[in-house]
């Protein structure tokens, strides 16, 4: 079943970005709006200070004249300004003397000891409500001019004289301030959204495309799909992260291609292995098959040698008695064709004593280092004549890079003989013969082919087993190739046969170049 998925991180990436910008335009925003609201304040203080040095100008000039009309127009004409709420001028005990708003001369204005001039903000009381205010408060001091004024002096010892009082309002410039808040709050939004769509676009096209295709991939990959290859957009560390990916997908699909490989050809591997096992066994079981015969056939070999030699000495004496008398009877002569039987046939037990006592291991081996070329040409020079009879053709190939090896040189004929006449008798139609001599890594490999009948798998199996023929006539003792398997045995070599029904056979012997220590 598909997990489902929880969340994509493009989208929490957006809204991480839109949070940390709408805190940092909040931010941004109150420190300018701060900033300028301080900005205003000083701007008012400035103004302010203006204003209170021209009204002061004014009525001071008012003042030492005694002009209290040309005060009260000057403080209403100033005061008459949008900005301005009030412009008062109170005298020491803080009752309004002069005042833009005409309704406040006479009462009693606050409470003021100020010595220095102060700014403040205060709220005053309207019909439609407090209104903000800023207020300017300058103390009017007693300067020579006053009390040495002719028109209504005061006494030297008067510090103030009274206060200027202007009272600045700041709701024109809170409704600008809420303005600009407006239009900042605006310009945020529209600066907040046009990063999240970039950043959207953005994260999309570096961050989740790249993500979802090795999401895609890995997905696959665990489907068992491991062909599967993810693109390289970037040179960054996603780009090198799907580099890592296409090159982990690449060797788990070597990898399984290996484990498929090696799993398909397990069966053919095992089988391979066990007739190769199977052949070793056969092996080491004709080495002790014929070893226990190599022994047994020298204990006969001993014990029948010599009475087989007198019966065919005494056959043959007698034979020679016979036909040296002048007249020989029918009897005789019918004696002697037994005696002539009866020599043949121990003769014909005398060869196969004479293949035991081969066969047994009986003669000394002489190990030298021959020329396996001259052991051929020697083989086939003796054999010549067992040739043209069978009509048998031979040729010889070798090779250019064939070592001399340490053998005992008179085995090694007897084996390429012993092949030779085993393939010259069964093409008893004539055919051809083929020895080629080359080497194969640390031995020497002779080929002995020929174009016959060829052998079964079951005679193949035994043909190398002593006393095994498939001659119907008698007329061998089935020890040829087992005397050959044993030479080669002795050599520590190896013999195969490659044989099949009419194609031929092929015996290939491995022959070592040096023979081990032992």
């Amino acid at each position: 079943m598909e997990e489902k998925q929880s969340g994509s991180l493009g989208p929490k990436l957006v809204l991480i970005i839109i949070g940390g910008l709408i805190l940092l335009n909040t931010l941004t925003t109150w420190y300018n709006l701060y900033n300028q609201e301080k900005g205003v304040i000083k701007l008012l203080e400035m103004s302010g200070k203006q204003l209170s040095s021209i009204v002061a100008g004014a009525a001071k000039e008012g003042m030492l004249h005694n002009d209290r009309e040309q005060i009260q127009k000057t403080v209403e004409t100033l005061g008459s300004q949008y900005e301005i709420s009030a412009i008062r001028i109170l005298n020491k005990d803080n009752i309004v003397a002069y005042s833009s708003k005409k309704e406040d001369i006479g009462k009693k204005f606050g409470n003021f000891s100020e010595k220095a001039e102060t700014f403040r903000e205060v709220e005053e009381k309207g019909e439609k409500g407090s209104l903000r205010l800023l207020e300017l408060l300058t103390p009017i001091k007693n300067e020579e001019s006053c009390y040495n004024a002719r028109c209504h002096a005061h006494s030297k010892s008067d510090e103030i004289l009274g206060y200027l009082q202007i009272n600045t309002r700041l709701d024109p410039f809170d409704e600008i301030k809420n303005k600009s808040t407006i239009r900042l709050a605006i310009a945020s939004c529209l600066c907040i959204l046009l990063t999240a769509i970039i950043s959207f676009l953005a994260i999309n096209r570096f961050v989740h495309k790249p993500i979802k295709q090795l999401m895609v991939g890995v997905k696959e990959i665990s489907n068992g799909n491991l062909s599967v290859r993810v693109p390289e957009l970037s040179r960054d560390e996603l780009g090198r992260l799907a580099k890592s990916f296409n090159r982990m997908a690449s060797e788990l699909h070597k990898a399984h291609m290996e484990l498929v490989d090696w799993a398909s050809t397990l069966e053919f591997r095992v089988n391979q292995k066990t007739q190769e096992l199977e052949r070793a066994h056969s092996q080491i079981m004709n080495v002790e098959k014929m070893a226990s015969l190599g022994r047994l056939a020298a204990v006969v070999a001993h014990e029948i040698n010599n009475p087989l030699a007198s019966i065919v000495t005494y056959s043959k004496l007698i034979i020679k008695k016979l036909k040296s008398k002048e007249v020989i009877s029918e009897e005789c002569q019918e004696n002697l064709k037994y005696l002539e039987a009866i020599t043949s046939e121990a003769q014909r037990c005398g060869e196969i004593v004479s293949q035991l006592l081969s066969f047994a291991r009986m003669k000394s081996e002489k190990f030298v280092e021959c020329n396996l070329e001259e052991v051929i040409s020697k083989a086939i020079f003796i054999l010549h004549h067992k040739l043209e009879m069978s009509q048998v053709d031979i040729k010889v190939e070798k090779e250019d890079n064939v070592p001399m090896i340490f053998a005992d040189p008179a085995q090694i004929q007897q084996a390429l003989m012993a092949l030779i006449i085993n393939s010259c008798e069964a093409m008893d139609k004539g055919g051809f013969i083929k020895i080629k001599l080359s080497k194969d890594g640390d031995f020497v490999k002779i080929v002995v082919s020929d174009n016959g009948p060829g052998m079964t798998e079951d005679v193949a199996k035994k043909a190398f087993e002593p006393f095994f023929t498939t001659k119907t006539d008698g007329s061998g003792a089935g020890l040829g190739l087992s005397v050959v398997y044993s030479i080669v045995m002795r050599h520590e070599g190896k013999i195969e046969i490659d044989t099949a029904p009419q194609k031929g056979a092929t015996f290939i012997i491995h022959l070592p170049i040096k023979l081990k220590e032992n």
